[in-house]
């Protein structure tokens, strides 16, 4: 009897990893995107951008030696694989937001020569080999501005990217007032972009297909407990 309990034990623990692991599927990239959005980006994420102009094909940067590995992971996650790329990135989006964290402490004040701090792309665009990569951008007054370009520079390398502007706007730390190209239409940073109002708010759902695994994995293990629960009869009427 007792092994009858473990064993219907094991089969019911195995059911709610089984369906905890499907209900995290997404339908496509774009559900991906939303619930980063929500619950945090991955660690090696780097810059997410449209790969076609539209929010449901991204290209995602990631950060790190197993590029592949972690590519094929990602991928595994989507009912829709063929929504999503890859490419190398420099920075982890943490990493970018961390240092502009740091500078907007250090330099959002008075008499800093500097304007703005943010996370995003430039004014002429992205940066790295892709042309697509964040970076903070920092807009400083004109004057200060090689200095703080060599100040930035030695402390966070080509992470940091200053711009000189001859206006002198109020201060500010927003991330979304970092320039940025019109092409950039997702990025974890500033929110250029919004999501078609049809789908705005619409949360990530469990699509049909994963919906129809679980209810396989669901009579299966149905299947298994009544054979079990068969073998365990038959026993006891044997040794009557």
């Amino acid at each position: 009897m007792k092994k009858l309990i473990c064993v219907c034990l094991i089969l019911c623990l195995s059911l709610a990893l089984s369906a905890g692991v499907l209900a995290a599927q997404f339908a496509n990239a774009y559900t991906l995107l939303q619930d980063w959005e929500t619950n945090g980006y991955p660690d090696d994420v780097g810059s997410i951008y449209s790969t076609d102009g539209t929010p449901y094909n991204l290209t995602v940067q990631l950060v790190g030696d197993d590029f592949e590995a972690r590519a094929a992971e990602i991928r595994a996650m989507l009912d829709d694989p063929s929504t999503i790329s890859f490419e190398k990135g420099t920075y982890t989006d943490k990493q970018l937001h961390e240092i502009s964290s740091e500078i907007a402490d250090a330099y959002i004040k008075d008499g800093s020569g500097v304007q703005s701090v943010g996370v995003g792309w430039g004014s002429s665009g992205g940066f790295g080999a892709s042309g697509k990569e964040m970076r903070v951008v920092v807009t400083a007054d004109e004057d200060r501005a090689v200095d703080l370009y060599q100040e930035l520079g030695s402390k966070y390398g080509d992470a940091v990217v200053v711009e000189a502007s001859k206006g002198k706007p109020e201060l500010t730390d927003d991330a979304s007032e970092a320039p940025a190209s019109e092409d950039q239409l997702i990025s974890p940073a500033p929110a250029n972009a919004e999501a078609p109002a049809a789908e705005a708010n619409e949360p990530a759902h469990i699509s049909e297909k994963t919906e129809s695994r679980i209810l396989e994995i669901v009579f299966i293990a149905m299947g298994a407990l009544a054979a079990a629960l068969i073998i365990l009869a038959r026993r006891k009427k044997r040794m009557k």
